[in-house]
């Protein structure tokens, strides 16, 4: 059985929503081998209030409202009306400066969309880049059919995005828009074990949000991604791996000038399939979640739906710029 690994991909806050989608990429299942690799991800989530026409997980194309004369009185609040889509690009690479550590960067373009029950507010542009580096504190390490691996690291969140467009002359929300404006930091710990061809790997995180020019500033957060996945090796070029995704992302939400603002707390277990296809060195992932457990206000807006698709080109490396002692 070859080696495994989740792949690294920790991008926290590349869209700053009411979900915060405190991490903000897929982390797929690759082999474990050491290689460099080149990748364009699709990420997408959404969130509706309750008057959003069902199935509401893209609200943007199927929008339909109630009203006040119909008696319900969830139908006056305006967000029980509203919706929000995230639409992520992401260009992302590895390279190992040594064979413990690597170091991974993700450059993200976004395309956020909100609606607040009477005016759509749009936001396109070049994102937050995030800069990551892991070590692998235990390397691979086997007993009898069992391996595990235990990986540390951390990242910076460069404000390279825009956090001040406008949409009819006012400043779109922070939650919309494409940058956040501040340096953001994060540790992590990822830690898989597998038994032959079956494994779990669970990568827990905690980021640090800094203060933009507005004074705004996102509670710090913390999320856990999981998954339980098996390998089938269908030939030797050939690998296909099922898995199911266990993600819970926590935050108390938006301060401003220090005053935690109302509803935009964010507390949410999301499950679902995914799968990952892996061709000699290409591989393809997808997965979709959904929400299993929430904490929202009545009549606030609720997660809908988060879907990722990636195509990755693996390539070996022979030599490195820290060479092992």
């Amino acid at each position: 059985m070859k080696k495994i690994q989740i792949a690294l991909l920790l991008l926290f806050f590349t869209t700053v929503t009411n979900a915060c989608d405190i991490c903000g990429c897929y982390m797929g299942i690759l082999p474990n081998e050491q290689k460099d690799y080149l990748s364009l991800y699709y990420r997408y989530r959404s969130f509706a209030g309750p008057d959003v026409k069902k199935p509401s997980w893209f609200p943007d194309g199927n929008l339909k409202t109630l009203h006040g004369n119909h008696g319900s009185t969830v139908s006056d609040s305006a967000s029980a009306k509203s919706y929000e889509i995230y639409r992520v690009t992401e260009l992302r690479g590895r390279y190992y400066l040594h064979p413990r550590i690597d170091l991974t960067f993700i450059v993200p373009y976004l395309s956020n969309a909100a609606y607040d029950g009477s005016v759509k507010a749009v936001a396109k542009g070049i994102g937050d880049v995030s800069i990551i580096s892991g070590y692998r504190l235990i390397e691979n390490k086997s007993v009898d059919k069992f391996k595990h691996e235990l990986i540390v690291g951390g990242g910076i969140k460069l404000p390279t995005g825009d956090y001040q467009q406008k949409s009819e002359g006012s400043r779109i929300s922070l939650f919309s828009q494409t940058g956040t404006g501040s340096f953001d930091f994060f540790p992590y710990l990822n830690y898989i074990v597998g038994y032959k061809k079956i494994g779990i790997s669970t990568t827990a995180s905690y980021k640090l949000n800094g203060i933009n020019s507005y004074h705004e500033k996102i509670g710090n957060s913390f999320t856990n991604y999981t998954s339980l996945f098996y390998k089938w090796n269908i030939t030797d070029s050939l690998l296909l791996i099922p898995h199911v995704q266990i993600y819970y992302e926590f935050t108390k939400g938006l301060y401003v000038y220090d005053e935690l603002q109302p509803g935009t707390r964010m507390n949410v277990l999301m499950v679902g399939p995914g799968f990952d296809v892996y061709y000699q060195q290409f591989g393809v992932t997808m997965g979709m979640q959904l929400p299993l457990a929430e904490q929202t206000v009545p009549e606030g807006e609720k997660s809908k739906v988060r879907i990722v698709l990636g195509i990755t080109w693996n390539f070996k490396q022979n030599k490195f710029l820290i060479p092992k002692s």
